[in-house]
């Protein structure tokens, strides 16, 4: 889950994630420019590559892999480690 935050007078900055994603499929990154920081997504069809690893990779287990890299929305990602940076979880 990408994000910019000041902690303590400090920018601390999660560019994000590529793999198996919370929120939009897809990459996520962060430009620096001097004091700057601008957060991008570009999108990615998830259901797409996953169906095509499951009928085109020869990967044993495709279907189990499948079902396990679905992703999570920002929602879960905000109840399962919210709570863990003191934010309220709805």
């Amino acid at each position: 889950m990408p994000y910019r935050r000041l902690v303590d007078t400090r920018l601390v900055v999660n560019s994000g994630r590529v793999g198996m994603p919370y929120g939009r499929p897809g990459d996520s990154r962060a430009l620096l420019h001097g004091a700057q920081v601008h957060l991008r997504h570009t999108a990615f069809d998830l259901d797409d590559a996953v169906r095509r690893v499951v009928e085109e990779s020869g990967y044993g287990d495709g279907q189990a892999w499948a079902e396990h890299s679905g992703g999570t929305t920002d929602a879960g990602a905000l109840r399962a480690f919210g709570p863990r940076d003191g934010r309220a979880v709805s």
